[in-house]
């Protein structure tokens, strides 16, 4: 794999981890709050 397809799929994962994170968040604040 080249670094930099290597790098593009990483910068996707991370993405896509804090969108789903932040949505997790976002449907679990009211509750606590």
């Amino acid at each position: 794999m080249k670094k930099k397809s290597t790098f593009r799929w990483w910068s996707q994962m991370v993405y896509l981890g804090e969108e789903f994170c932040s949505r997790q968040l976002f449907r679990f604040i009211p509750e606590f709050v």
